[in-house]
């Protein structure tokens, strides 16, 4: 994980168990993909890509991650999804690209830097189709 994907990182901001917060996303039509230790994996797959969510039961923030190869429509899939999600569980969204707080109301800066990696990514890799995981951008396992 790392040079093929874009990710971000959520807090929670207010107290929820992790069984509710799993709820919350499979009510947004995740997934769940794998279960391993104390993480839980979720997918959520569209036409122009996948989402992929990795839940530690461990810490109160998760990470969210998108291959670059996915179409640029993924990002406001995303985006629709986190003020969906922000609606019931009050929280923090992190580009850890920028390294800035995501508003989710306002959020042209953060689209056009995640188009704008996909771009070029797309200039290295051009031969790479979408919808694809992070993982099966470079054949990882």
């Amino acid at each position: 994980m790392g040079f093929e994907s874009y990710m971000f990182q959520v807090k929670m901001l207010n107290e929820k168990n992790m069984d509710f917060i799993i709820n919350e996303f499979l009510k947004l039509d995740y997934l769940i993909n794998n279960e391993k230790n104390n993480d839980v994996f979720l997918e959520k797959s569209y036409e122009c890509g996948f989402i992929e969510i990795n839940i530690n039961l461990c810490f109160k923030y998760f990470m969210i991650r998108i291959a670059k190869p996915n179409h640029e429509e993924i990002f406001d899939k995303l985006i629709i999804d986190m003020i969906k999600f922000n609606e019931a569980i009050n929280i923090s969204v992190y580009d850890l690209q920028l390294k800035k707080h995501i508003d989710l109301l306002n959020y042209d800066e953060f689209k056009k830097n995640f188009i704008e990696k996909n771009r070029e990514f797309k200039k290295f890799f051009p031969d790479l189709n979408y919808p694809i995981r992070c993982e099966e951008v470079f054949g990882e396992t």
